[in-house]
């Protein structure tokens, strides 16, 4: 993951990753004010693994989609 343990990766831009993440926990999926899509992203507080000093969590997922997934037999990462 990008962030404090990784501040030099690649989608880091001023110290703050240029692809958004973490992203931020939501109840349901909502289309926000300039038509960008909000994932739902459960807040579940006993499921994380720590990767350094970084806790990973449903903030950290990529959207997927399976279709392309069993198509491609590769995992496509997702976003509109």
């Amino acid at each position: 993951p990008c962030g404090l343990d990784r501040p030099k990766n690649v989608c880091m831009e001023n110290g703050v990753c240029s692809k958004k993440y973490p992203r931020s926990f939501a109840h349901c999926t909502t289309i926000d004010q300039d038509g960008y899509i909000i994932y739902k992203r459960r807040d579940d507080e006993e499921r994380f693994i720590l990767k350094g000093e970084t806790r990973l969590d449903n903030r950290y997922v990529i959207p997927f989609n399976m279709p392309l997934l069993k198509k491609f037999k590769a995992h496509i990462n997702v976003e509109w």
